[in-house]
């Protein structure tokens, strides 16, 4: 990455008061452009347009009631196109925050990128979290 570019950041998130949030925290940070998707299918797009930096991931995208109209997935679903998709010469995110609250399918998904290789942490989402 060129050090005068924008390092790219995908947050997926059903929840935009998160996602205000999260901007909010890193409002003084030009170095990055983050963008912001409520589901699994907006995130996998995402991917087959730009590479990301760094990714954000929740796990539970609520109802189909979201803003999109479309069927929200889960993080899971995320995860799973990331193992299958970003291998050999395509570049991975330089670190994975999993950052939903869920006790059971966060760690998971957490094994699942670790075992593929990628950088990855599991912090769940505070109102004062920050990249560094």
């Amino acid at each position: 990455m060129n050090t005068t570019e924008q390092r790219r950041v995908l947050f997926l998130d059903d929840d935009r008061g998160r996602a205000d949030c999260f901007r909010r925290n890193h409002r003084n940070r030009q170095d990055l452009k983050i963008v912001w998707v409520e589901t699994s299918l907006e995130a996998i797009l995402c991917f087959k347009e730009h590479h990301w930096d760094i990714v954000m991931l929740d796990h539970d995208l609520g109802e189909l009631g979201n803003s999109s109209g479309l069927n929200p997935g889960c993080g899971m679903d995320v995860v799973d196109w990331m193992v299958d998709n970003l291998t050999g010469d395509v570049p991975k995110p330089e670190l994975v925050v999993v950052h939903s609250w869920n006790p059971t399918r966060a760690p998971e998904m957490e094994a699942r990128l670790r075992d593929q290789g990628f950088n990855v942490v599991r912090v769940p989402f505070r109102h004062d979290m920050k990249l560094s």
